[in-house]
C-alpha cells in the first residue's frame, strides 16, 4: 500500500513539469528575446555612463525597435503582448527620454562653462585695465552700478538655492541607483545559477527588466550630476559678476562726481516724463463729454431700474458697463495728477542726492530730510499694497466677466454690455499698472536716498553717526519723569544723585574730623565725641541733600506726589528699620549708654563699643562681638554699670569654723581688702557677720571698686580671696568646710566589740 502511494506522487510530479515545459513556457519562445538582444552587453550598465551620450542614444533606439517588433509581431497573431515585453517598452521609452534630457543638460554645462571663463575673463581685463576714464567719475554710473550689485546678490542668493536643490537631487538619484542596480546583480545571478532549468526564460524576463531599470536609474543620475554641474557652474560665474560689481563699485565710488551736468540730465528725463504725463492728462481732461454722456446714461438706467418689475439682468449690466465707464476715466485722471506729484517729489530727492554727494548738511536739515523720507518710504508702500489689491481685484473680475461674455446667448443684448465692461476694466487694469510702476520707481528712489543718509559710505560719515547717537543721548537725557511747576528730568535726577554722593563723602569726612578735634582738643569723652560725630553726619546729610535738590532745581513737590506711597512704605515694609534708627538718634541725645559703657541686657554682659543708626555693637568678656538693635535699648531693662561712675560695690563670702575668734576674723576681713591695693579706701570697707551656718560661721566683706569691664570685677574679687586665705592661714583660723553631725536615739547602748584584722 505505501509504495502504491509513492508510485503515484512520483507520477504526479512528472505530469507537473511535463505541462510547465509544454505550455506554461511556449509562448515565451516566440515573443522574448535574449538578453543580448535587448541589452546589447552582458557587462554591467554602469560602465556605458561614460561613453558619448549619442551613441548610447542610437543604441537604445535599435533596441527599442527590436522591442516594438516584437510587440508587432504579438499584436499580427492576434495574441496579447506579454507583460514583460510591454514593461521593456516603456522602460525603453523612458531611456530613450532622459538620454535626450542628459544631452541637454550636457550641452548647459558647456554654456554655463563657457559663462564662467566669460566673466573669469571680464573680472581679469577689469583688474588689470579698470575703467575708461570718461566712466570713472561719474555718479549716474554709480548709482546704476550699485542697482546691478544689488541684482546680482539676489541672483546669487537664489543660484545657491538652486545649486543646495540639484545636488538634493543627485543624492537622491545615485540611492536609488544603487538599489535597482543591488536588484539587477541579484537578478542577474539568480540567471546564472538556472543553466538548463525549465524556468530560465522567466528569470531571463525578470533580469532584462531590472537591468533596463538600473540603465535607467544610472542615465538619471547622470542628468542629475550634468545639472549639478551647470548649477555649480551658474554660481561661480555669479560670484565673478559679484565680484567685478564690487570693485567697479569701489572704484567709482572713490573716483565718482555728482556734477550739475549729470543732475541735469537726470531732471531733463523727469520733465520729459512729466510733460508726457500732462499731456495725458490734458486729453484726459478733455473726456468730458464721454464723462457727461456716462453720467446721463447711468442715471437713465437707474431710473429704468428702479421702474422696472420685469427681468433686471440687462438693466443692471448695462448700469455697470456706464458705471465702471465713469471710473475708468476718474481714476485714469486722479492716477495721473498723483504721478505727476510723484515726479516732482523724484526731482526733488535727485537735488537731495547731489547736496549729499557734494557737502554734508547740516545736522536739523539732515534730520528733516530723514524724517520725509521714512514718511514717503512708508506712504508708497501703503500705496503699493493697495494698487496691489485693487488690480487682483479689477483681474478677478475681468475674467470673471469674460466667462459670462462666452458663455451669453446670441442674439442678447448682455453680450454688448459685457464687451463695454470688458473694455472698461481693460482701461482700469492699464491704469493700476502704470500707478504701479510709478510707485516702483518713486519707491526705488526714495530708497537709495534712504541709503545715501544712513548707509552709505559717501556721506554717512563717522561724525555723522556721533552726532545722531549724541543726539538720542541728550534727547534721553532731557525726558521728564514727571509733570510738576518744573519739569523733573533724567539729567536732574542724576546730578542729583551724584552731589548726594559727593555730599555724603565730605559730611562723613567733616563728621570724623569734628569728633577727633572734640575729642583731642576739649574735654570730651570718646562716647561724647561718637555721639557728636554721628549727629553732625545725619545733619549734614540731610543739609547736603537739600542741596542737591536745590542746585538740580528739583521741586520739593515731586515729593510730596509720592507721599503717600513712602508713607505707606514706610509704614509697612520699613517700621523696624525706621524704629531702630529712630531709637539710635535718642540713645545719641539722652545718651542712656555710651561708647565704653559697661552693660547688661538680661543674661548679656559686655561694653558698647559703636552706637550706630541701626543697631549698638557690644563686645563680651570672650571677645565675641554682638549686634543688638537699638530699640531693644529702649523697650528692655538695661542695666549700665558705668552710666554716672565706673564706682560700684561688691563683696566676698567666706565661712569660718565654729569656735573661731569673729573679732579677729573681721578684722582680718578688712585688712585683707585693703592689702590688695585695689579696692577703694573711700567709702572703708564692711565686714558683716551674716549668719551661723550649718557648717560655719558665715561673714561678708562689702567693698567699692572702679571697673570697666567685668574682668575687672572678678579679677580683684580674686586677688580678695587671695589675701584672706593668706591671712588666715597666718592666724590659724580654718575655713570651715561642710560637715554634718549624725545622733543616734537608742533606748539601750551600743555594743561595741573589738575584733582581729580579718585578711581576704
Amino acid at each position: 500500500m505505501f509504495f502504491s502511494n509513492c508510485r503515484l506522487v512520483l507520477l504526479a510530479l512528472v505530469a507537473l513539469v511535463w505541462i510547465d515545459a509544454c505550455f506554461l513556457t511556449r509562448s515565451g519562445y516566440g515573443q522574448l528575446p535574449g538578453p543580448t538582444s535587448i541589452l546589447e552587453t552582458k557587462g554591467d550598465p554602469q560602465e556605458k555612463s561614460a561613453r558619448p551620450v549619442a551613441e548610447w542614444i542610437e543604441g537604445v533606439k535599435q533596441r527599442l525597435v527590436e522591442a516594438e517588433s516584437l510587440v508587432t509581431k504579438a499584436q499580427v497573431a492576434d495574441q496579447e503582448p506579454s507583460a514583460a515585453i510591454v514593461q521593456q517598452v516603456d522602460l525603453l521609452d523612458r531611456l530613450e527620454l532622459t538620454l535626450g534630457q542628459v544631452a541637454s543638460s550636457e550641452a548647459e554645462v558647456d554654456v554655463a562653462e563657457a559663462k564662467r571663463d566669460e566673466a573669469q575673463t571680464n573680472l581679469e581685463g577689469f583688474l588689470l585695465q579698470g575703467l575708461p576714464d570718461s566712466e570713472a567719475s561719474s555718479f549716474l554710473l554709480l548709482d546704476a552700478t550699485r542697482d546691478q550689485l544689488d541684482e546680482a546678490k539676489g541672483r546669487l542668493k537664489r543660484l545657491k538655492v538652486r545649486e543646495k536643490g540639484a545636488l538634493q537631487e543627485l543624492e537622491n538619484a545615485r540611492k536609488e541607483s544603487k538599489e535597482l542596480e543591488s536588484a539587477r546583480r541579484i537578478a542577474k545571478e539568480t540567471l546564472d545559477e538556472s543553466n538548463g532549468d525549465v524556468r530560465r526564460i522567466p528569470l531571463n524576463q525578470k533580469y532584462v527588466v531590472a537591468a533596463l531599470a538600473a540603465e535607467v536609474a544610472e542615465a538619471t543620475v547622470r542628468r542629475r550630476e550634468a545639472e549639478l554641474l551647470t548649477a555649480r557652474l551658474a554660481r561661480e560665474s555669479q560670484e565673478l559678476i559679484l565680484k567685478e560689481l564690487e570693485e567697479k563699485t569701489q572704484v567709482l565710488a572713490d573716483n565718482a562726481k555728482f556734477d550739475q551736468v549729470e543732475l541735469n540730465k537726470q531732471l531733463q528725463k523727469l520733465d520729459e516724463q512729466a510733460n508726457e504725463l500732462k499731456n495725458t492728462l490734458s486729453t484726459a481732461k478733455r473726456s468730458d463729454t464721454r464723462r457727461k454722456y456716462l453720467e446721463e446714461q447711468w442715471m437713465r438706467t437707474q431710473r429704468q431700474l428702479d421702474a422696472s418689475t420685469g427681468d433686471k439682468a440687462t438693466l443692471q449690466e448695462e448700469l455697470l458697463a456706464y458705471q465702471l465707464g465713469r471710473s475708468d476715466l476718474d481714476e485714469r485722471e486722479e492716477e495721473l495728477k498723483i504721478a505727476l506729484k510723484r515726479i516732482e517729489d523724484s526731482q526733488q530727492v535727485w537735488k537731495r542726492r547731489q547736496q549729499l554727494f557734494l557737502k554734508q548738511p547740516e545736522k536739523d536739515t539732515l534730520s528733516d530730510w530723514k524724517e520725509e523720507n521714512e514718511r514717503a518710504l512708508s506712504q508708497l508702500a501703503g500705496e503699493q499694497r493697495s494698487a496691489n489689491g485693487k488690480l487682483e481685484d479689477l483681474r478677478n473680475q475681468h475674467a470673471a466677466i469674460k466667462k459670462k461674455l462666452s458663455s451669453a446667448e446670441e442674439g442678447s443684448p448682455l453680450p454688448n454690455w459685457y464687451a463695454q465692461q470688458l473694455t472698461a476694466l481693460e482701461g482700469l487694469i492699464q491704469s493700476q499698472e502704470d500707478n504701479l510702476r510709478s510707485i516702483e520707481a518713486a519707491l526705488h528712489l526714495q530708497s537709495k536716498l534712504a541709503r545715501q543718509m544712513t548707509t552709505d559710505s559717501l556721506t554717512a560719515t563717522a561724525r555723522e553717526r556721533i552726532h545722531e547717537f549724541w543726539d538720542k543721548l541728550e534727547a534721553l537725557w532731557n525726558t521728564e519723569l514727571g509733570s510738576f511747576e518744573q519739569p523733573v528730568t533724567i539729567q536732574k535726577v542724576v546730578k542729583a544723585l551724584l552731589l548726594f554722593f559727593v555730599g555724603f563723602l565730605i559730611a562723613r569726612v567733616i563728621s570724623r574730623w569734628l569728633g577727633k578735634y572734640l575729642l583731642g582738643r576739649m574735654d570730651i569723652d570718646a562716647s561724647g565725641a561718637a555721639t557728636v560725630q554721628s549727629l553732625s553726619f545725619y545733619l549734614l546729610i540731610v543739609l547736603f541733600s537739600l542741596l542737591a535738590l536745590n542746585v538740580v532745581r528739583v521741586p520739593l513737590t515731586a515729593f510730596t506726589v509720592l507721599g503717600g506711597a513712602v508713607a505707606l512704605g514706610i509704614g509697612f515694609g520699613s517700621q523696624n528699620i525706621i524704629n531702630n534708627f529712630i531709637s539710635g538718634l535718642i540713645l545719641h541725645a539722652e545718651r542712656p549708654v555710651k561708647i565704653g559703657d559697661l552693660i547688661q541686657i538680661g543674661d548679656l554682659y559686655g561694653n558698647v563699643e559703636h552706637i550706630g543708626a541701626r543697631s549698638t555693637r557690644i563686645r563680651t568678656g570672650d571677645n565675641l562681638e554682638i549686634i543688638v538693635p537699638n530699640s531693644t535699648f529702649l523697650q528692655d531693662n538695661v542695666i549700665n554699670f558705668t552710666l554716672s561712675s565706673d564706682k560700684m560695690r561688691t563683696f566676698v563670702a567666706v565661712g569660718v569654723a565654729y569656735g573661731s575668734p569673729v573679732i579677729a576674723v573681721a578684722q582680718l576681713l578688712r585688712r585683707a581688702v585693703v592689702e590688695t591695693g585695689r579696692a577703694s579706701k573711700e567709702p572703708p570697707p564692711i565686714v558683716l557677720f551674716k549668719n551661723f551656718g550649718d557648717n560655719a560661721l558665715e561673714f561678708e566683706v562689702h567693698f567699692w571698686i572702679r571697673m570697666r569691664t567685668m574682668m575687672d570685677r572678678r579679677q580683684i574679687e580674686s586677688a580678695v580671696r587671695y589675701q584672706i586665705t593668706q591671712l588666715f592661714a597666718e592666724e590659724g583660723i580654718t575655713v570651715a568646710f561642710p560637715q554634718r553631725d549624725v545622733h543616734l536615739n537608742t533606748t539601750s547602748p551600743l555594743v561595741v566589740q573589738m575584733a582581729d584584722n580579718v585578711q581576704a
